[in-house]
């Protein structure tokens, strides 16, 4: 990302990923957005918030609709901003959602958490290495969120 430049990602119609630039610190309109990739929609789940392979670039997870999680690396080519998927693991439909919020553990890594059903939350701690991008998950003590939903 430039600087102070702020990138958003929407979903559109027919499942197609679309990229709006804008300067982070202007009141002025964000320009028009433009397609960066289409077949999004076979996923259930996206999350990213920053660097999960240690190059520097942001990447994100998709979670497609057989439980499988796949991870996008990223470019750093605001027109073409991630490279072709590398599969993750299977097994990921246990849970309700998944979440990156950066940095939970304070490793200095970026990790996943994610939601069982039944409300318990799991930390799979980053790596930042891009063949096995998490550590295996951690209960989060105590923790039920089955009743929140913006998780």
């Amino acid at each position: 990302m430039g600087q102070g430049r702020r990138r958003r990602h929407l979903r559109r119609p027919r499942q197609q990923r679309h990229r709006r630039r804008g300067r982070a610190n202007s009141v002025r309109t964000i320009a028009e957005g433009y397609k960066v990739g289409g077949g999004w929609g076979q996923y259930t789940e996206l999350a990213g918030q920053g660097d999960l392979t240690g190059d520097g670039r942001a990447d994100i997870t998709a979670r497609d609709k057989a439980g499988v999680l796949w991870l996008y690396k990223g470019t750093g080519d605001y027109k073409a901003p991630f490279a072709g998927r590398t599969k993750i693991g299977g097994g990921w439909n246990a849970y309700d959602r998944l979440l990156s919020l950066g940095d939970s553990d304070a490793d200095g890594k970026v990790d996943l958490l994610a939601r069982k059903t039944t409300g318990e939350l799991l930390r799979y701690s980053g790596t930042g290495n891009a063949a096995r991008p998490f550590t295996a998950p951690v209960q989060i003590k105590e923790s039920h969120m089955k009743e929140y939903n913006l998780l």
